[in-house]
């Protein structure tokens, strides 16, 4: 079944005069925005722009290493999306597409992992946000969305659209992949309201929800029919936290969490191919993790995520691909550094692990039919036994056993 890359062959010389742009137009420059742009595009204060034909010239001058590479499915979001770059910009219909205001912000103190570009179609700009890339504080960041206060990113996202001046007059679409649709979601209802009032469409492309106080907020409420949220079958980035808006689901090529990839959902003309219901084992998921959240209090969510990613940290990596083939090994010895835990937290960690547990026993009880609930309540008993195992076991390894509480 066909693919955007098919979709680039089949509608790449029609100019958007000619064919307007669509759904999966907008998800070709939602992924666009997780190429590098550092030293390409012009910055957010400056009203210039450049040819998405001219910038994939200079982008592939500075990573000639990614020119005519075969990375069109790549799980590295970067390397994919270098790779669309290099067939668009053959493409008299992108071609010739302006580019402006790139916006790149990593900063480890303020855990913030934020990106964001325009390209200006006409009199309208489509403002695209970056997901989450492959940086340890970008995964941090994604996991403090479950807090009801925004995060950095979100922040960022508002300010973006409040304070770049190519955007004034100009009618505006946003639009973003994973984390990304997330933001083009918050900052569409969070910016002023002269902005929010330009605003025509909003493209979630699989991007997590909220917390449930901004989706009771008014400002959200407001923007619901603008806002277009596409997920695929096996969908679980894109169900997380809570929505209010329909979804509309797509078919995948892949399987399980690799549909989150959107290189391998269906194109059929220039619309995607669409499922009538999400798997199983999405709904099962879902619904487990939603349950395990709204048993612990934004404090401990908190700290659950620090200490979790205090792990991560340890290694010396600030890249997920930076932990390598010995990923495993660093993750254990970072472990055994952090045995001068204090009892309390050690016990903070465990009763989140029990939880999620708890929570997907709990999930599988409710979906399961009831001539089953006997091998279920078995099974409960079988893994509490397994987890005092290695809970024993873990206090042993990293010398717990016998501290003091």
């Amino acid at each position: 079944m066909a693919n955007f890359y098919d979709y680039l062959a089949w509608r790449g010389d029609l100019s958007f005069a000619q064919a307007p742009a669509n759904e999966v137009d907008f998800l070709l420059l939602a992924w666009l925005s997780y190429v590098e742009w550092n030293q390409v595009l012009p910055s957010p204060g400056e009203r210039a722009s450049i040819s998405l034909g001219q910038a994939a010239e200079k982008y592939f001058s500075l990573h000639p290493d990614l020119l005519k590479k075969d990375e069109s499915y790549s799980i590295h979001v970067g390397i994919s999306g270098a790779a669309l770059l290099e067939k668009a910009a053959l493409c008299p219909r992108f071609q010739d597409l302006q580019l402006c205001a790139f916006a790149n912000e990593l900063d480890l103190e303020e855990e913030k992992q934020f990106a964001a570009l325009t390209f200006l179609l006409d009199d309208t700009a489509v403002v695209s946000f970056r997901g989450t890339d492959t940086s340890i504080v970008g995964w941090k960041e994604d996991c403090f969305l479950s807090l009801s206060e925004a995060v950095p990113a979100q922040i960022a996202a508002v300010r973006y659209l409040e304070n770049t001046p190519v955007l004034e007059g100009r009618k505006i679409v946003l639009c973003g992949h994973s984390k990304g649709g997330n933001l083009a979601v918050y900052s569409g209802a969070r910016c002023r309201g002269d902005i929010s009032a330009r605003i025509e469409r909003i493209y979630n492309f699989d991007g997590p929800g909220f917390p449930l106080s901004f989706i009771q907020s008014q400002d959200y409420i407001r923007l619901l029919p603008r806002i277009q949220t596409i997920i695929p079958k096996s969908s679980v980035v894109g169900l997380l936290l809570e929505h209010r808006e329909k979804h509309q689901i797509v078919k995948s090529a892949h399987i399980s969490v690799w549909q989150h990839l959107p290189v391998y959902w269906e194109v059929l003309g220039v619309s995607f191919v669409r499922e009538k219901e999400l798997s199983a084992s999405s709904i099962l998921l879902d619904k487990t993790l939603k349950e395990w959240l709204q048993k612990l209090n934004d404090e401990e969510k908190r700290q659950y995520i620090r200490m979790l990613f205090s792990l991560l940290e340890a290694t010396g990596a600030t890249r997920l691909e930076e932990l390598g083939d010995d990923a495993l090994g660093r993750l254990i010895r970072a472990l055994r550094a952090l045995s001068g835990l204090k009892s309390v937290e050690k016990n903070m960690l465990l009763r989140a692990a029990l939880l999620l547990i708890q929570s997907c026993n709990q999930t599988l009880y409710e979906t399961v039919s009831a001539p089953g609930a006997e091998l279920i309540r078995q099974g409960q008993q079988k893994l509490r036994e397994l987890i005092d195992k290695i809970r024993q076991g873990a206090d042993k390894l990293l010398g717990w056993e016998d501290e003091e509480e």
